[in-house]
């Protein structure tokens, strides 16, 4: 007589695999079984994070998450992020870079909204590994940031830092002020092998600096 197979039993290769499709509630909950578990299932708790503020939520996510991150968990689990996407207040996003490791070490999607800083830009894309250090085809492969209010939001560092992961980044959507020169646009874009998707779009333009607008015909050339 055959006995069903439990998941204890499978190889871990397949308990990975599992593991791989189950939502991150239900891999949460899994942590809690015994400590082969929670080896197992502990990279896909982690494996996104996202925290949004424009919608009412009967949970409040914020301070949950806030004093998980306080305790530790931020800088323990953070090799295990591949994504995270904040749309919240400034003051948050500053606080989750104190909270966070050094690197997050698998991270290939990075978007958050109100930056308000441009040092701060460029903290959080400097988050991700660098193209030195990872050659495997990973990396930060795509970053989306918006709700800028200020001209100068993403300045010099934030360019300069776009411009060090221009060599791995895919996607590219920056819904902001007039910010980057045309210089450096053409800079990443002559940077930017992989790119597949570059969309910079503006709200109001700044008649001070028409060098803040880079004309079609300066990115196709007749050839």
């Amino acid at each position: 007589m055959s006995h069903p197979t439990s998941f204890a039993s499978l190889p871990e290769e397949l308990q990975v695999m599992v593991a791989s499709y189950l939502r991150q509630h239900n891999a949460a909950i899994r942590l809690r079984i015994c400590q082969a578990w929670r080896r197992i299932f502990t990279p896909f708790v982690w494996r996104h994070i996202e925290v949004n503020f424009l919608f009412e939520q009967k949970v409040d996510w914020y301070n949950i998450f806030l004093e998980s991150a306080r305790s530790g968990s931020l800088k323990t689990h953070g090799q295990w992020i591949r994504s995270i996407s904040l749309a919240c207040h400034p003051a948050f996003i500053e606080e989750f870079l104190e909270l966070s490791p050094e690197t997050f070490l698998r991270l290939t999607s990075l978007s958050f909204t109100n930056p308000e800083s441009d040092s701060l830009i460029a903290s959080f894309i400097r988050k991700a590994p660098s193209s030195a250090v990872d050659d495997n085809g990973s990396g930060l492969r795509t970053l989306e940031i918006s709700g800028f209010e200020r001209f100068g939001d993403f300045g010099g560092n934030s360019t300069d830092a776009l411009l060090e992961y221009a060599s791995k980044l895919e996607v590219v959507q920056l819904e902001m002020m007039p910010c980057m020169s045309s210089k450096s646009i053409q800079q990443f874009l002559c940077s930017a092998v992989r790119l597949k998707e570059f969309n910079i779009i503006r709200e109001k333009r700044d008649p001070d600096n028409e060098d803040l607008f880079l004309d079609a015909h300066d990115v196709v050339s007749p050839d």
